[in-house]
C-alpha cells in the first residue's frame, strides 16, 4: 500500500528502520544468540513476542483504530515467518527475518505481534512491535501512527480503490491505490496458497523539502491477511529512485 511505499523511501536513510515504523516505532531488545540463518526454527526459539495490542496506550490504540488500516475487518493474520530481501537506493541489498504471532482470538483480526532482525544477525538486537496488516508497526513508545487510509474495504476486489495519506516530520505524501487484478498468490512466492490482490498506488507530495512522485506495486496476500509492498518508483529532483522487496523464504505456523 501507499503507506508502505512511502515509509520505505523514508527508511532508506536508516538500514535498521522498519519501512513503516514511525519515528520512534523501533525498540531494540536483547534476544537469545543463535546460529545464523536458522530460518526453519520456530519464533519461540528466538524468544517470546514481547509487545501485544494490550501493551499499547489507549490513545495510541484509538489512533490505530481511527486510521482506517483494516484493523477490525478482513481476514485474520495467521502465525508465520518470512525472510525478505530489501533493495533500497544507494544501499546494498540486505535481508531481514520477521516473525508474526498471528491475530489473537480476543483481539482485532488485523493486528499481530511481530519481531524482526537483520541478516546476518548483528549481535542479539531485535525489533519488537505490533503490526497492523503490514502497513504500520507501532510500539508503546510511539505518540502517533502517521498514516491514514480512506475507503479500504474488504474483500479487495478488482476495481476497488482507496486513498492513503502519510504525514510525519519532513514528509507529507498522498497516494490513490487501485486493485488492478486478482492473481495467484504464488506469483509473489511459490509457498503462498490462494489468491492475492494486485494493487497499484500513484501519488505525490513533499519529502524533506522536495516535490516527489511515487508509483508503488503492492499485494494484499489473502492467506496472510497482510499487505506487501514489492516495488517503488520515486521521481525526485535527484533522479528516479527504485526500491523493491522480495520474499526469499516463508513458513506458515509458529
Amino acid at each position: 500500500m501507499a503507506a508502505l511505499a512511502i515509509r520505505q523511501f523514508k527508511a532508506r536513510m536508516n538500514p535498521y528502520r522498519s519501512p513503516l515504523s514511525s519515528q520512534r516505532a523501533r525498540r531494540w531488545r536483547p534476544a537469545v544468540a543463535l546460529l545464523l540463518g536458522l530460518f526453519a526454527l520456530p519464533a519461540g526459539a528466538f524468544g517470546e513476542f514481547r509487545i501485544h495490542a494490550e501493551d499499547l496506550p489507549r490513545p495510541l490504540m484509538q489512533q490505530v483504530r481511527d486510521a482506517g488500516l483494516g484493523l477490525d475487518s478482513g481476514p485474520a493474520i495467521p502465525a508465520f515467518q518470512w525472510r525478505l530481501e530489501l533493495k533500497r537506493p544507494l544501499r546494498r541489498a540486505r535481508e531481514v527475518q520477521e516473525y508474526f504471532e498471528g491475530s489473537r482470538l480476543a483481539g482485532p483480526p488485523g493486528m499481530s505481534a511481530t519481531f524482526r532482525h537483520d541478516l546476518p544477525r548483528e549481535g542479539d538486537a531485535t525489533s519488537d512491535a505490533v503490526t497492523v496488516r503490514g502497513l504500520v508497526r507501532v510500539s508503546p513508545e510511539d505518540d502517533h501512527v502517521g498514516a491514514r487510509v480512506e475507503g479500504l474495504v474488504f474483500p479487495l476486489l478488482a476495481g476497488k480503490s482507496f486513498r492513503v495519506r502519510v504525514r510525519d516530520p519532513g514528509i507529507d505524501i498522498g497516494q490513490t491505490c487501485t486493485v488492478s487484478a486478482r492473481v495467484a498468490a504464488s506469483q509473489v512466492h511459490a509457498r503462498l496458497a490462494g489468491e492475492a490482490s494486485l494493487i497499484v498506488c500513484e501519488g505525490k507530495g513533499r519529502y524533506k523539502g522536495f516535490d516527489v512522485k511515487m508509483t508503488s506495486t503492492v499485494y494484499f496476500l489473502d492467506v496472510l491477511g497482510m499487505f506487501l509492498n514489492t516495488q517503488d518508483i520515486i521521481e525526485s529532483p535527484i533522479g528516479v529512485l527504485r526500491s523493491s522487496t522480495r520474499i526469499l523464504d516463508l513458513k506458515m505456523g509458529s
